[in-house]
């Protein structure tokens, strides 16, 4: 703030101090950008910790909602056993959302949006901007699969690194959660790049043909 002035650090009262309103907004404005950041940094952190969907299940996405505002998320693995694009393997957040994301993959073939899974890159949609409330929470597959748990938004991500899709991340919302907004897309969107290396290294990659290639990379860009 350029019109505040403080004659110490520590919050203890001095006649001589000055700072006005508009100067504590801008103050505000900086502390929390500041712990954003820092929020952004611990999860990328415990992201690149995890060596199993068990650690992104107790790890990665209970740490995300220190970010993102949701109240159930999961992780839709892409299922190698069947002959097309198809997804299994539920991690979910917490443990007791499975009961709706096993519903839903007995009827996946009813979602509207299950086009993500032919994604040849990352792709982030915001469930609400593509299908209108009233058809969106009145579907059959709303009504079996995510109703008991009051869902009312979600945001999907379509996980793929090196053109092969791997996965499906949803954070899933309530009427109670704080909708949605583009600062919230622009997170995800670059989450997204580090959790696309690491569900490729879980699922695809031994760790150490992961660790010689990302050292390979590293060399490359300081190169």
């Amino acid at each position: 703030a350029d019109t505040a002035h403080f004659t110490n650090c520590v919050g203890l009262f001095e006649e001589n101090h000055k700072c006005t309103v508009s100067d504590m907004a801008v103050i505000l404005e900086a502390a929390m950008d500041k712990n954003i950041f820092l929020i952004f940094n611990d999860i990328l952190y415990d992201l690149y910790q995890c060596t199993s969907a068990e650690d992104l299940k107790n790890q990665f996405l209970p740490r995300l909602k220190l970010l993102l505002p949701f109240s159930y998320a999961s992780i839709l693995l892409r299922d190698d056993t069947a002959e097309g694009p198809c997804l299994s393997s539920p991690i979910c957040y917490p443990e007791d959302f499975c009961a709706a994301e096993e519903a839903y993959l007995k009827e996946a073939e009813e979602d509207q949006l299950l086009w993500l899974i032919h994604s040849r890159e990352p792709q982030l949609i915001k469930e609400s901007d593509l299908i209108p409330e009233q058809k969106r929470l009145s579907a059959p597959l709303y009504l079996h699969c995510y109703k008991p748990f009051h869902i009312f938004d979600s945001l999907q991500y379509a996980s793929v690194y090196q053109q092969q899709f791997l996965g499906v991340l949803t954070l899933f919302q309530t009427r109670e959660d704080r909708p949605f907004d583009g600062e919230d897309m622009f997170h995800l969107r670059t989450l997204g790049t580090h959790f696309n290396a690491v569900l490729y290294r879980l699922t695809r990659e031994t760790p150490r043909t992961f660790s010689e290639n990302f050292t390979k990379k590293l060399q490359k860009t300081c190169s």
